[in-house]
C-alpha cells in the first residue's frame, strides 16, 4: 500500500510519542498518586477530628463518672446518718460543678434517701418503676441512661446511675457543655451528630439553629441501614455526599457521626488537579512546539535539496550553497551536486549534437518531417515549410492529410499509414497530391 504520509509528519508524530506522551503518562501518574494520597490523608484527619470530639465529650463526662462514684463512695459509708449530715455534702458537689443539676440516693427498694438540692417532697418518693431504677445494675457499674430534657434547666440532660449493694447514687447530668462541642463543629460545611447505643440520632444534644437548619429525621431515617458502622467513608445524605466519619463513644455507648460535605473536604484535592492538569498541558504545549521546531530544524537541509531537485527539473541548474544539517544530510547533497553536475554536462551533449542534427537538416534541399503514429506533425525543416509555402513551424500539430486535396486522396493517406504502422514493410515510395497553404496543387514523393 502505498503511504503517502509526509517525513515532517512521521518524525513530528515520533517526537510526540518519545517526548510528549510519555510526560502525560508520567503527569497522569502522579496526579492519580498525588490525589490517592492526598486523599488518604483528608481521610485521616476528618477520622482524627471526630476522634478529638469524642476525646473531648469523653473528657467532659469523666469527671461527673469519677464525682457519682466518690459521692456513692461516701453514701454508701453513711448510709444511716441523718440528711442534715449528708445535706451540706451533696450540696457542696453540685455548687461547685455547676454540670449536676441534681444528685439522689435511692435505696434498695428504690426509694429517695437523700436529695440535693434539698427537696421535702422527694424524700421517700418511690422510683422503682423508673428507669434509673429498674436499668441499674449492681453487677455492671455506672448506668448512663438516654439523654431527655431536663425540668430543672430545659438543658438536653441524662443519669448517671452508680450502684452498690446498700443502693443507688443518681446524678443528673447537664449535657449543655457536649451540645457546645456539637454545635462548634455544625454548620452549612459540616455537622456533628450523636446516636445512642440503638443507633438513634440524639435530637437533645443538638443545638437548636442546627435543628432548625437540617432535616434531622431525614438523616436519622438514613443513618439506620449505617448505625453499626464505624471508621469514615462517603455516604449520601438528604442528595448530598458526604465524607463521614464515626467513632464511638465508650462511656455511654454513643457514637459521634461527623460529617462534611464531599466538595468542601476535598476541595484541596480538586484545586490540586486543576493544578496539575493545567501544568500537564502547558507542558504538553511547550513539548509539542519544541517537537515542531526541533522537526523543522532537522528537516531543513532536506527542504533545501528538495528545492534544488524541483529546479533541476524545472532546467536550472544553479543549486544552493547550502551546508549545514546533519553528516546525511550533507553526503546526499554532495552527491546529488555531483549528478547533477553530469545531467548538465550530457545536456549540453545533447544540445550540441541537437544543433549540429538540426544544422544538417537546414541545408538539405528536400523537405523532412516527422509524426506521431497518429499522423501528427511534430517537426518540419526550412525545405518544407518553403515547399508548402507556409511560415516556419506552421504546419507543426497538423496531421499530414490536412492538406489532401480532396477525401479520396486523405482517406489514401489515412490507410497507406495504418499500413506503416500495421505491417511495417520495407521503406518504397509513396506518390501523392497536395495542396499547399496557399492553396496550389503540388506533386510529393514521400520516401
Amino acid at each position: 500500500m502505498k503511504n503517502n504520509a509526509s517525513l515532517y509528519t512521521a518524525l513530528l508524530r515520533n517526537y510526540i510519542l518519545i517526548g510528549v506522551v510519555p510526560l502525560l503518562v508520567l503527569g497522569i501518574t502522579c496526579q492519580q498518586l498525588l490525589t490517592h494520597n492526598l486523599s488518604k490523608e483528608i481521610t485521616t484527619k476528618n477520622h482524627l477530628l471526630a476522634t478529638s470530639l469524642v476525646s473531648e465529650i469523653e473528657t467532659f463526662l469523666q469527671e461527673p463518672l469519677f464525682l457519682m462514684r466518690q459521692v456513692q463512695a461516701v453514701l454508701s459509708t453513711n448510709a444511716r446518718f441523718s440528711p442534715e449530715t449528708i445535706s451540706p455534702y451533696l450540696d457542696s458537689v453540685i455548687s461547685d460543678h455547676p454540670f449536676f443539676e441534681m444528685i439522689q440516693y435511692l435505696d434498695n427498694n428504690g426509694k429517695v434517701v437523700f436529695v440535693s438540692p434539698s427537696d421535702e417532697a422527694s424524700i421517700g418518693a418511690d422510683m422503682s418503676r423508673q428507669p434509673i431504677f429498674i436499668s441499674s445494675d449492681r453487677n455492671n457499674g455506672p448506668h448512663w441512661s438516654q439523654t431527655f430534657i431536663s425540668t430543672i434547666s430545659g438543658a438536653p440532660s441524662l443519669t448517671i446511675s452508680i450502684p452498690s449493694n446498700e443502693g443507688i447514687a443518681v446524678g443528673y447530668l447537664n449535657l449543655a457543655t457536649i451540645s457546645t462541642i456539637v454545635g462548634r463543629m455544625s454548620n452549612e460545611h459540616q455537622l456533628t451528630l450523636i446516636t445512642d447505643d440503638k443507633g438513634t440520632v440524639i435530637d437533645d444534644l443538638i443545638p437548636e439553629p442546627v435543628q432548625q437548619r437540617t432535616n434531622l429525621q431525614n438523616i436519622a431515617s438514613a443513618w439506620q441501614g449505617l448505625k453499626s458502622t464505624t471508621g469514615t467513608f462517603s455516604v449520601v445524605l438528604q442528595d448530598t455526599e458526604m465524607l463521614t466519619s464515626v467513632v464511638p463513644v465508650p462511656l455511654t455507648g454513643w457514637q459521634l457521626i461527623y460529617l462534611r460535605h464531599q466538595n468542601d473536604a476535598f476541595i484541596s484535592v480538586t484545586r490540586m488537579n486543576v493544578t496539575l492538569v493545567i501544568g500537564i498541558l502547558l507542558t504538553a504545549l511547550v513539548a509539542l512546539f519544541v517537537a515542531i521546531i526541533a522537526t523543522k530544524f532537522t528537516l531543513r537541509p532536506l527542504h533545501s535539496l528538495i528545492q534544488d531537485v524541483q529546479r533541476v527539473t524545472d532546467g536550472n541548474y544553479t543549486l544552493s550553497s547550502a551546508s549545514d544539517g546533519y553528516r546525511e544530510f550533507q553526503q546526499l547533497r554532495e552527491n546529488f551536486t555531483s549528478m547533477t553536475e553530469t545531467i548538465k554536462m550530457r545536456e549540453q551533449n545533447i544540445l550540441s549534437s541537437e544543433r549540429q542534427y538540426r544544422n544538417l537538416i537546414e541545408v538539405i534541399p528536400n523537405g523532412i518531417q516527422e509524426s506521431n503514429l497518429h499522423g501528427r506533425i511534430t517537426f518540419t525543416n526550412s525545405a518544407y515549410d518553403r515547399i508548402f509555402e507556409c511560415e516556419n513551424g506552421a504546419a507543426i500539430g497538423r496531421t499530414i492529410w490536412d492538406n489532401a486535396i480532396n477525401e479520396e486522396k486523405k482517406r489514401a493517406l489515412q490507410s497507406y499509414l495504418n499500413h506503416l504502422i500495421e505491417k511495417q514493410p520495407p521503406p518504397t515510395p509513396f506518390f501523392t497530391q497536395t495542396l499547399t497553404d496557399k492553396g496550389n496543387i503540388i506533386d510529393v514523393e514521400v520516401d
